[in-house]
């Protein structure tokens, strides 16, 4: 989510995984989401027992996986977001249920789920519902979430690109103290005044909050993404600076290697600081080559194989010419032996 925002994720794994799990998305949430202008409230439920003979034989409708999506109303209270700000007309309900199913079935899209109504073993009819095609004209929407990840990131990025050293000892610590801590906590562990942590906390608005006293990040996703930065690097300054850089390089990456890329390519280029070139050769030709800034093959952390393999992936999945990647050269910083250089079809089998 973005800061002003307010959504809910509750998951209740106590029974089994997906026992009881919610997501609440208020209507300012909502935009990243394509076809979705509602607040919704997604709701997904998985039985203890699975297919459990004694509760089909008693027709409850809960024996199978249940997977749902609903239009609430209604002032914040207790566990509940308040999802919309305005109602639905009575004459605008049908414009309702089916922007609620067509959002429906693009998430079990998403996620992989066959959504054909005669989809073996997927649709199963119980007392409250029968699979049949729909009447509405649905229209189905490209995964956003690759791309909202990447957008998520290239936030940690830009903010990261200003931050001075006690913003980043801030961050650090945060991360050490697993995500949170009380402020006067944070303020005696870095050993700040109220008035330069205060400056810090304005300066990292985009990453952290506070409320009630307890600071931490705005979501998870900037939490995991900052502690892979930190356990990256054998000094955690030296793997910041990459990222701090990381928006110039990304934005000066050659357009012709990440126009119309997938966010899976982006996305890797900006974790391992790669930079990407196109090398004149002998005989006239050209080559690409890719340029690694992050440190690799530093015992216990990432290989230049393990790097490779990734980028690879990615390439592929981008669209690109899988040969021009596979003969590629790469310019890296190895921990023990320094700035080396080799082919992309030396170091991974393809």
């Amino acid at each position: 989510g973005e800061k002003g925002t307010h959504i809910r994720l509750d998951l209740d794994n106590t029974e089994t995984i997906g026992y009881q799990n919610k997501a609440e998305l208020p209507d300012h949430s909502v935009h990243p989401l394509p076809g979705l202008s509602k607040g919704v409230k997604l709701e997904w439920y998985h039985p203890s027992k699975v297919r459990g003979q004694e509760r089909v034989d008693a027709g409850d409708a809960l024996a199978h996986p249940k997977h749902e999506a609903l239009f609430r109303m209604g002032q914040n209270k207790g566990e509940n977001l308040k999802l919309n700000s305005e109602s639905v007309p009575w004459g605008q309900r049908n414009d309702l249920v089916r922007e609620l199913e067509e959002f429906l079935l693009n998430t079990l899209s998403w996620g992989g789920v066959p959504i054909s109504h005669d989809a073996t073993g997927v649709f199963v009819p119980d007392k409250h519902f029968e699979p049949e095609p729909s009447p509405r004209k649905i229209q189905l929407f490209e995964d956003p979430t690759p791309e909202m990840e990447v957008a998520r990131e290239s936030q940690l990025v830009r903010a990261l690109a200003d931050a001075k050293g006690r913003e980043i000892s801030m961050l650090e610590q945060l991360v050490s103290d697993g995500g949170q801590a009380h402020y006067q906590t944070l303020m005696d562990e870095l050993g700040v005044s109220k008035s330069t942590y205060y400056r810090a906390l304005e300066q990292l608005n985009d990453l952290v909050e506070s409320q009630n006293g307890t600071v931490g990040f705005v979501c998870s996703k900037i939490h995991e993404d900052l502690r892979e930065i930190f356990e990256l690097a054998e000094h955690g300054k030296a793997q910041i600076d990459y990222a701090k850089r990381a928006t110039e390089r990304v934005l000066s990456l050659s357009e012709n290697i990440l126009d119309n890329a997938s966010g899976a390519l982006t996305k890797w280029a900006a974790k391992w600081g790669v930079e990407f070139e196109e090398r004149d050769t002998y005989g006239g030709d050209t080559r690409l080559a890719i340029k690694i800034q992050s440190v690799l093959n530093r015992h216990g952390g990432p290989k230049l194989a393990d790097v490779l393999d990734d980028g690879y992936s990615a390439w592929s999945d981008a669209g690109r010419r899988i040969s021009e990647f596979v003969d590629a050269i790469v310019e890296y910083d190895d921990a023990v032996t320094g700035t080396e250089r080799t082919l992309v079809n030396k170091e991974i089998v393809v």
